[in-house]
């Protein structure tokens, strides 16, 4: 069988660990847990801690890693998984220049048609530069969080800010307005020092840390 290709971007060990502190904290066992953005599925690995896990990935060859993420869009979940969910976890693409649509001459380049070694699928949010697409694209996705989130029920995101042309981006605080106007309440932003790629253009002005917000769903 041929593997699949490799993520150019999965949870660290650091951010998986801020997010079981705190699931564990707020969960009980067997709580259901979905990560929209799921890649090779690392989501999976919350099942240590009793809860029940569901991936939703848009490219195949990374969706195929665990039997329990499915092909899907983030910005159009099932219908019948409304309300469904007590936690959404997930690290949707930054908008940062992993997003390149460069197909690669042997350079070190770090970039998710790269790992893919295809142009991503139409729709991608993997492929979308920060901008308006990507900001309306995210906002389609953070709806459906709120929309599969039980009453009461916590999403959990790990975002980034990063540099463009020498210029801070400030991603996170885009994702926390968006989060706030959707009526979800923000309990805690956690910023973790985490390992950061140093190739590419910008390699030396990589920001520190990650952010990890937690928001919990107004009950209703």
């Amino acid at each position: 069988m041929t593997p699949s290709p490799s993520h150019p971007a999965k949870y660290s060990a650091t951010i998986l660990a801020v997010i079981r502190a705190t699931l564990e904290t707020a969960l009980p066992k067997g709580a259901c847990i979905l990560d929209p953005f799921a890649g090779t599925g690392r989501i999976h690995e919350l099942r240590e801690l009793g809860y029940v896990t569901v991936g939703v990935e848009l490219e195949a060859e990374w969706a195929c890693e665990h039997p329990d993420t499915v092909v899907g869009d983030a910005t159009a979940l099932p219908v019948a998984w409304s309300a469904g969910f007590d936690a959404v976890v997930t690290s949707p693409p930054y908008g940062n220049r992993m997003a390149d649509n460069y197909a690669g001459d042997g350079s070190r380049r770090h970039t998710y048609r790269i790992a893919l070694g295809r142009a991503l699928t139409d729709g991608s949010a993997a492929g979308l530069q920060w901008g308006d697409r990507y900001r309306t694209t995210m906002r389609l996705a953070l709806y459906e969080v709120r929309r599969v989130l039980k009453p009461g029920g916590l999403f959990i995101l790990n975002i980034s800010d990063h540099i463009r042309d020498g210029q801070l981006q400030n991603v996170p605080e885009w994702y926390e307005a968006e989060c706030l106007a959707l009526g979800l309440c923000r309990a805690l932003r956690i910023d973790v020092p985490t390992p950061r790629n140093r190739h590419g253009a910008n390699g030396a002005l990589r920001a520190p840390a990650e952010a990890v917000f937690i928001f919990q769903k107004a009950d209703e």
